[in-house]
């Protein structure tokens, strides 16, 4: 017990090990894995290529159907597809990532042996993970487009535009879905934390080896330095995804400029 207080320094005075442990920090040094032994930094970013994998396919996925759906419930506001979106969203944005993800387990590998149920060697075993992620994102994105293209079509220019005798397709998608993007760039921007905090609990369910499931054996294990860095981590991707975000306003919207 005291050679391993003597390796760890924890045998020193705890402002001393506090103002160490903040000067590593800045020099990019965020101590050692208490389990592998390995440099956190290290062992994170050795699980990034698998953490992105999935949080980018959960992203398109999300973009993919949630903005068209959003428009469509826009324009045919009231309609089936509207009434059936909504309750789509709902269900989405109240069932619980872990139990999502359960029920496609029994049902999807269990039951239909259609999916594998756990790792990540081929794309079919990134569907019911990938899927389980963009749950709350894709219902956010459908209520938000949707939301917004309902404000932006009853707008003066949008009925000018229509008096000039374009094609509906053109109004809707050159005219009235450019000035949505914002609000949709700050719900992308936002989610790019979400993804990756998310995958804490769909990697540990699906048994995937990304910066997830690692990140909650570290916690459940006591592994303070690797936690430490985890949330770090988490932190630098919020303010990331509000940075990028920002810059995107620029791109999206002519109004908005970069001095």
């Amino acid at each position: 017990k005291a050679a391993l207080n003597e390796s760890l320094g924890w045998n020193r005075p705890f402002i001393q090990r506090f103002l160490d442990y903040i000067m590593g920090v800045f020099r990019g040094d965020f101590g050692s894995s208490y389990v592998s032994g390995l440099p956190v930094f290290e062992e994170l970013f050795s699980r990034f290529p698998t953490t992105f994998q999935l949080a980018l396919y959960s992203m398109i996925l999300a973009s993919l159907i949630g903005i068209p759906l959003g428009i469509a419930c826009a324009v045919k506001q009231y309609s089936l597809i509207d009434s059936c979106s909504t309750i789509f969203a709902l269900i989405f944005i109240s069932i619980p990532t872990f139990w999502l993800g359960l029920m496609m387990i029994i049902l999807f590998s269990v039951q239909l042996h259609w999916l594998p149920p756990n790792g990540s060697e081929t794309l079919a075993h990134f569907i019911m993970p990938a899927i389980t992620c963009a749950g709350t994102t894709l219902a956010t994105l459908i209520r938000m487009t949707r939301s917004t293209m309902l404000e932006v079509i009853r707008q003066d220019y949008i009925r000018t535009a229509r008096a000039k005798g374009l094609s509906e397709r053109k109004v809707i998608y050159h005219h009235a879905f450019r000035n949505t993007l914002i609000p949709l760039v700050t719900i992308v921007g936002g989610s790019l934390p979400g993804l990756f905090s998310g995958a804490l609990i769909t990697e540990t369910l699906f048994a995937i080896p990304g910066i997830g499931y690692i990140s909650y054996q570290a916690m459940t294990g006591g592994d303070i330095p690797f936690s430490m860095f985890y949330l770090t981590f988490m932190a630098i991707l919020t303010l990331a995804g509000n940075l990028i975000a920002d810059i995107l306003y620029a791109v999206v919207d002519p109004r908005v400029r970069i001095a």
